[in-house]
């Protein structure tokens, strides 16, 4: 049980680095395969990316609305636990959380099996 403890601990930090350092963009598509920005690629930015609990943030997307149709954006927190999921068919949504401090991971899925990524720390 410790050991399981002590591994889940530092699967979360570094989750928690790699996110902190990470500053390149990228994609993934249905089958888990990464694309480079080279290829027509959009961004998800969250502003700001820290937060205290139930101030609004912005969710902001380049992808054009027309591709926007049918996408889904999720909230997980660092154990993969879901804690917001909306439609979004603008290329922006604002909204508050109220959950734990701790950093969070805002997925965008587009209907195509595309997804993008960007973090978002609460205090």
């Amino acid at each position: 049980m410790k050991q399981n403890l002590h591994v889940n601990l530092f699967k979360s930090l570094l989750f928690a680095l790699l996110m902190a350092f990470s500053t390149v963009s990228y994609a993934q598509d249905s089958n888990n395969e990464t694309s480079s920005i080279d290829e027509e690629e959009y961004d998800l930015i969250v502003v700001p990316t820290t937060v205290y609990r139930g101030t609004p943030f912005t969710i902001i997307t380049t992808v054009p609305e027309e591709q926007l149709v049918g996408a889904e954006f999720l909230i997980s927190n660092m154990n993969g636990k879901v804690v917001a999921q909306e439609l979004m068919e603008t290329d922006h949504y604002t909204m508050e959380l109220n959950e734990s401090a701790g950093i969070y991971m805002v997925a965008l899925r587009l209907k195509s099996g595309k997804a993008y990524f960007a973090r978002l720390v609460l205090k």
